[in-house]
């Protein structure tokens, strides 16, 4: 856990994923885009999601940096996670849809958002594009909180940064110089305020409330488990 913290001390800046180059920068981009997708889908407008990604420290936001980029982009993580994507019929469709209805994104001026003079504007005809695919897809759209925006947009960072950690992808925290993968109080000292159950325990609880989503992408990292197992046996000491 303290390697986490250090990555966060030492980068300090947005994750903005400038270097796709990277294997971890990769992996957190496709899961943030996953989620915010997701959450678009489930009853979220692209710019409430992407106000809480700013808030945990990207520059614009998950969903403007894919219409910077261009919805007609792919990137290794996208094929990387396959296995789960087959189990999950929602991956990446809503830009899937955007991109076959021409929706490219900045470069033609119509993507997640409106581009007029580069001003980025909301457009409702996505948040009706993300209606028809929900009814499709069979997803039940609700009211979504900013507190379960801003829960899930974390828990994905910290779990896939975790698992990232879990399988070597990143040895020394110099080495990831474009992703933050973890933020707010509840990892600034996790022993002294158990955020290792927090996160553990927020993420037990999405994976159940949300279904076959749910256990397909909020199924803790293995080490995490490992980590606030040893953290309450150090503590019951």
């Amino acid at each position: 856990m303290s390697t986490l913290i250090t990555y966060r001390r030492e980068i300090g800046q947005d994750f903005g994923f400038t270097q796709f180059e990277s294997a971890a920068a990769t992996q957190v981009y496709a899961a943030c885009s996953r989620e915010a997708q997701r959450l678009v889908l489930e009853g979220a407008t692209p710019a409430r999601v992407d106000n809480i990604f700013r808030a945990l420290g990207m520059h614009t936001g998950i969903l403007a940096m894919l219409d910077r980029i261009g919805l007609d982009m792919r990137w290794p993580a996208y094929a990387a996670c396959h296995a789960r994507i087959v189990q999950d019929p929602s991956y990446w469709r809503l830009a899937d849809e955007l991109e076959a209805m021409g929706y490219l994104g900045c470069k033609n001026g119509r993507g997640f958002y409106r581009y007029q003079d580069r001003e980025r504007l909301e457009d409702y005809e996505v948040v009706a594009i993300a209606e028809l695919l929900a009814a499709e897809l069979q997803i039940f759209r609700r009211p979504i909180s900013e507190r379960e925006i801003y829960d899930r947009a974390l828990f994905t960072l910290l779990n896939v940064g975790i698992h990232l950690l879990d399988e070597g992808t990143q040895q020394e925290a110099s080495s990831l110089t474009s992703t933050w993968l973890s933020t707010g109080n509840a990892l600034t000292h996790p022993a002294e305020h158990s955020g290792l159950n927090a996160i553990l325990d927020g993420l037990q609880r999405y994976r159940k409330r949300l279904g076959e989503y749910g256990d397909t992408w909020f199924r803790p990292a293995p080490l995490l488990e490992h980590l606030a197992a040893s953290h309450n046996q150090s503590d019951a000491k």
